[in-house]
């Protein structure tokens, strides 16, 4: 059955009765707003008013209107929910659910209506006397149904075992009723105080009901907790396993209503540290509450008292716990030290293909993982539960990543260079933007470059992936390209021979592949010489500054000028 049939059986005892007594009286009732409520009343009161206020009038008559109609129809859904069985009764119920929200709702339209009317200095003295009796009675018939829904509650489950399904689920819609009908109580007498017609003794019976559910909320939680704790402390076995997972969700359905009901209090400006204590040492959950500075001290000095009672009580095993949490931690830094030179010395063997990035990647997170398992290990043999600590690291690393997706982007783009290995520690590097230079360290996150100049350069893993990635020294051997000019009216074979010399008298160039001297243009200056020697890869620079010098001095002693680019002026 839903939670809307247990909602409004209440009115399967008490409703039709009350509307009919309403209906002979002539009273005006909160489901039932008296027929004699004029619609047109209401807009005489206001038809002295300016034009402006002509469009809130007309709201008000419509939504009297619809409250009586909504009024008239649920008085009729009543009297068929009383007369119907089987399915066709729990069909009804929900409907009457409906119907009683669509009622309540529409008085509080009427009461945002008046407010407005009153906001554009409209005098609403003479509509909230017509409307008083059904805004009071409705009052009073909010706090009529959750006393008889308290009654049915108790005796639907008198004799129904606590761990039946049929058990558990009057137990959740009976909570889950008294959540609303609190809410909706609470909300129609913030309206009523808003219209000058809140009584204080109204006002004492919502604070008195309030606290006294608080009360017996706190009280269920403290057991559950307690029930749950012994459980769990127990031995579990088929029996068990339906009497655990039912005091579970009985603590969850319960901790959840204390939450709305101290929510409730809070509107009311009532006192709730004591229960949003009970609710933080409970359940576990850190919330917003725990910054009142109240609330904190209260858990500290509870904590504190705790703390106090646990070293007087338990001292010995304390110290012993002590001990074996250090030993356990101890063994666990040894044993990463030791797994991580085990590793080193398995990824530094040739016939591992595992470059100096993947080596340190690889040994940096086998060590803390195993790091963090002892760890763990040691505050679970401190008696304390992981499983609210993993989910407290999962919700922390969600909320973490969310808050830090670049990171993330980063962590990602280390990973693809550490899986591709474009480079390596001490390669020289171009990766975009002008940023040339050694590598130096690398992490998931970022990659740090030495340049040439010797200036550090720090920079996200993201950015280098996302770009073109030049290693300079990656292979063994690399190409020299130079390009020299000789005078149009030089011998070219003379040239050559020029060339060629310069590069045998180099021992560092290399004879296979063999070296490039080839005339790649003539312009009108010179013949352009295209040369192509290669050299191992630390002689780049070395072979390419040393060439240029020889070559300066082969046209020296040749008396052969270098070539310059000349211009012809006119006069126009």
């Amino acid at each position: 059955m839903p939670v809307a049939a247990v909602v409004f059986l209440v009115l399967l005892s008490t409703g039709q009765n009350l509307l009919a007594q309403d209906s002979e009286q002539g009273n005006v009732s909160a489901f039932s707003p008296s027929k004699e409520t004029s619609v047109e009343s209401s807009a005489d009161v206001l038809s002295q008013n300016a034009e402006t206020i002509s469009e809130l009038n007309l709201q008000l008559v419509e939504q009297q209107q619809d409250r009586d109609a909504i009024s008239s129809a649920l008085e009729d859904t009543v009297t068929s929910l009383n007369q119907a069985q089987g399915t066709e009764r729990a069909s009804l119920a929900v409907r009457v659910f409906q119907q009683g929200q669509d009622l309540v709702n529409a008085n509080q339209a009427i009461t945002r209506t008046l407010l407005s009317l009153q906001d554009n200095a409209v005098d609403i003295a003479p509509i909230v006397a017509i409307e008083k009796d059904n805004l009071i009675q409705l009052n009073q018939r909010i706090v009529d149904a959750i006393n008889t829904n308290l009654q049915q509650y108790q005796t639907a489950t008198l004799d129904l075992d606590s761990l039946s399904d049929e058990y558990f689920l009057l137990f959740n819609e009976h909570q889950e009723y008294q959540d609303i009908a609190l809410s909706i109580w609470q909300e129609h007498q913030q309206g009523l105080a808003k219209l000058g017609i809140l009584s204080a003794d109204d006002q004492k019976l919502l604070h008195i009901n309030l606290i006294q559910r608080a009360e017996k909320l706190a009280g269920q939680i403290q057991i559950l907790s307690k029930q749950e704790k012994l459980l769990d402390s127990a031995q579990h076995d088929s029996s068990q396993e339906q009497v655990i997972k039912v005091t579970q969700e009985k603590f969850d359905i319960v901790s959840n209503s204390l939450k709305k009901v101290i929510h409730l209090m809070h509107l009311e400006e009532l006192d709730t540290n004591a229960y949003q204590q009970i609710l933080i040492s409970t359940t576990g959950t850190i919330t917003k509450d725990v910054l009142d500075l109240d609330v904190a001290s209260s858990l500290l000095e509870t904590w504190y008292q705790r703390l106090l009672k646990a070293i007087d009580e338990n001292a010995v095993d304390i110290i012993f716990k002590l001990v074996l949490l250090s030993v356990i931690i101890s063994i666990s830094w040894l044993l990463a030290k030791l797994v991580a030179r085990i590793l080193h010395n398995s990824l530094s063997r040739s016939s591992v293909q595992a470059n100096n990035l993947m080596q340190k990647m690889v040994v940096g997170l086998a060590s803390r993982l195993i790091l963090f398992l002892g760890v763990l290990f040691a505050l679970s043999q401190l008696g304390i539960s992981l499983g609210p600590v993993l989910t407290g690291l999962g919700i922390a690393g969600f909320v973490i990543g969310f808050a830090l997706q670049e990171t993330l982007a980063n962590f990602a783009s280390g990973i693809m260079i550490l899986i591709y290995r474009p480079y390596d520690i001490g390669d020289a590097v171009d990766v975009g933007d002008g940023v040339i230079g050694v590598v130096s360290d690398m992490n998931l996150v970022s990659t740090t470059i030495m340049t040439f100049d010797n200036q550090t350069l720090i920079l996200p893993n993201n950015k280098i992936w996302g770009d073109v990635i030049k290693n300079i020294t990656n292979q063994q051997q690399r190409r020299v390209d130079m390009t020299f000019y000789a005078p149009l009216d030089q011998d070219i074979d003379t040239m050559m021979a020029l060339f060629k010399a310069c590069i045998h008298s180099d021992s560092r160039i290399k004879s296979d592949p063999e070296p490039i001297v080839k005339i790649t243009e003539i312009n009108l200056n010179a013949v352009v010489f295209l040369i192509r020697p290669w050299v191992n890869t630390a002689d780049y620079w070395e072979v390419y500054w040393d060439f240029h010098a020889a070559v300066k001095r082969h046209y020296d002693d040749a008396g052969i000028a270098f070539p310059t680019q000349q211009f012809t002026l006119k006069n126009q």
